[in-house]
């Protein structure tokens, strides 16, 4: 007879769950282990659009007035103990132009002109004409009577203290093609530098904005990199232009895509020249390339720490695909066990190298785009347009005589060159006349002076130097502009001063080559002379020098000395 044993309810219910339990983590686990892996979405790098760089400032072409020198050149002297006061009658007479009467006149109303502003009383020069005319002289002011009969004259019909008698002693234009630079006005330059300054804060803001995505990004690396390693899938990212290798055999590398971030816009730098930019992506390449190498290290090195995390797991999480299912609760609940964390603490310290990496290549790409010009010298010119220069040359010699007493108060010489007689006269002038007025001339005893000699005469010697050593200056620059270098170098002395340790030869070898260009252009401005004796001066010009890829102000200084009657150049610099 058989016997049927009835199970306890509780013993029936207890075992129903634990059956129920082994199936739902079986469905669980099987669930996550056999379901398919989603990579991780790739972030949506919106980057905001790089603020609009400032248009450069307008150029415009140096005016002829600033490119030439028109320094006043005088020599006042002082006969007398005697000053000119204000207010003292003047008389200005015609100065006598055998080759041009009409300037001499000009001349004469320049002066009277320039004294009356300074305070003096003039004689109406109409009078003085009238005079002439009445006593038989000629119209245009040739004197047919002596300098002492006029003053007597001049002194009878009107209340003249003074009168001055004058001679051009030169007047003639030069004329000759020079390369005139294009400069930026100050206006324009503020105007420009106060709008970088605007764009300087807007370029911080986005590139702040950059860095905030760019960490949205790396981390989105690390979650690919995990689940590469946990599905064995490789991301086929699209456009990949350059991946780092990865081990063909079961436990592969991630593969990442080290240029992935390739279309992101680009802020350039500000106020670097070509050498410095050249200099700084030689180093951040050379940068590049090591953070580069140790990113290929560490993914190399990654392949034996994956295997050994993989030889560490257990036969059941073997089994049931551990590796899934732990991806799978990662991405999905956030939950991280041991093992996702030891690939995050991996795969982090290579995404640092790819930071690194990223943020090199940023700069190296800013420096592969034009500089922002930061300062006038940066701003962009077109090349000196070469002008036809016509400039005026004039000069004066004059004396001022006391008509009650027949003394010479004054005697002086000057010259001047413009591109204007006109408005040059009135500068020359005016400086005379202030010398006059403030007493600053040259005072010598009246038995060192023979006014009737040398003192007045045309053609005066100092002058002649200066125009000896203008005439140099700017054969030299021409000399350099046409790259004529036999004749460049012969301007310079035999006892030119050489950079140490180098021997003439080199020096000129070493000139040949630079003045070796497809094009230069050389311009001279602003120069002033110095004559320290009959052998020896010295000058100041600001140099303006382009050839095929460079460009360049300064304020050129140069020692002279004079060889076989001919100046040459003993030594020179530089100013920037």
């Amino acid at each position: 007879m058989y016997q049927i044993k009835f199970l306890n309810l509780r013993t029936v219910h207890m075992f129903s769950m634990q059956i129920l339990f082994v199936f739902m983590f079986f469905t669980i686990f099987f669930g996550c282990a056999s379901k398919k892996l989603a990579p991780p979405i790739v972030p949506d790098l919106n980057f905001k659009e790089i603020p609009d760089i400032p248009s450069q400032p307008e150029v415009e072409l140096l005016e002829i007035n600033e490119f030439i020198n028109t320094d006043t050149v005088e020599d006042i002297y002082s006969l007398s103990d005697r000053s000119i006061e204000k207010n003292s009658v003047i008389g200005v007479m015609d100065f006598y132009s055998p080759e041009n009467s009409s300037t001499g006149s000009l001349v004469a109303d320049i002066f009277s002109t320039t004294l009356l502003n300074k305070g003096f009383k003039i004689v109406d020069r109409q009078n003085i004409k009238k005079i002439i005319d009445e006593n038989k002289m000629r119209a245009s002011g040739v004197q047919k009577l002596s300098e002492r009969e006029i003053i007597n004259l001049v002194g009878q019909v009107s209340s003249a203290d003074y009168i001055i008698f004058g001679s051009l002693s030169e007047y003639y234009f030069d004329n000759y093609n020079s390369p005139v630079p294009y400069i930026v006005n100050n206006k324009n330059i503020n105007r420009y530098l106060n709008e970088l300054q605007e764009y300087k804060k807007l370029s911080s803001h986005f590139l702040e904005d950059r860095k905030k995505m760019m960490s949205v990004y790396y981390d989105y690396v690390v979650d690919s990199m995990i689940y590469q390693t946990c599905s064995g899938v490789v991301i086929d990212y699209t456009g990949v232009s350059k991946s780092i290798s990865h081990n063909e055999e079961a436990y592969k590398n991630p593969v990442y895509n080290i240029d992935f971030v390739n279309s992101e816009p680009i802020i350039p730098t500000i106020g670097l020249n070509s050498k410095e930019i050249e200099k700084n992506m030689i180093i951040l390449k050379n940068h590049m390339d090591r953070c580069l190498s140790r990113t290929k290290a560490l993914f190399e090195e990654s392949t034996d720490k994956i295997k050994e995390l993989d030889n560490n797991m257990t036969l059941f999480q073997k089994i049931f695909n551990y590796k899934k299912s732990s991806y799978y609760k990662y991405i999905n609940y956030k939950n991280e066990n041991e093992y996702i964390q030891n690939l995050k603490e991996l795969y982090n310290n290579i995404v640092i190298n790819i930071r690194q990496y990223h943020r090199l290549k940023y700069q190296y790409n800013r420096h592969k785009l034009l500089s922002i010009p930061y300062s006038h010298n940066q701003i962009k010119k077109p090349k000196p347009e070469i002008k036809l220069i016509s400039v005026v040359n004039f000069g004066i010699n004059f004396k001022i005589v006391d008509i009650k007493t027949g003394d010479i108060i004054n005697i002086g010489i000057a010259s001047k060159r413009d591109v204007d007689i006109q408005e040059g006269l009135y500068k020359m002038l005016e400086s005379i006349v202030n010398k006059i007025v403030n007493n600053k001339d040259r005072h010598l005893t009246t038995n060192l002076i023979k006014p009737k000699k040398t003192v007045l005469a045309k053609g005066d010697h100092k002058a002649q130097q200066y125009q000896e050593i203008k005439k140099m200056i700017l054969q030299w620059a021409n000399f350099w502009s046409t790259m004529n270098t036999d004749d460049y170098l012969k301007l310079y002395s035999k006892k030119f001063k050489l950079p140490k340790q180098i021997s003439r030869k080199s020096w000129e070898s070493d000139r040949r080559r630079k003045l070796n260009k497809n094009h230069i252009k050389v311009a001279v401005s602003n120069l002033t002379i110095q004559i320290k004796s009959e052998s020896l001066a010295s000058v100041e010009f600001d140099q303006y020098y382009e050839s095929d890829n460079f460009n360049e102000k300064c304020r050129k200084v140069m020692n002279l000395v004079k060889e076989n009657n001919k100046w040459h150049i003993s030594k020179e610099s530089c100013i920037k």
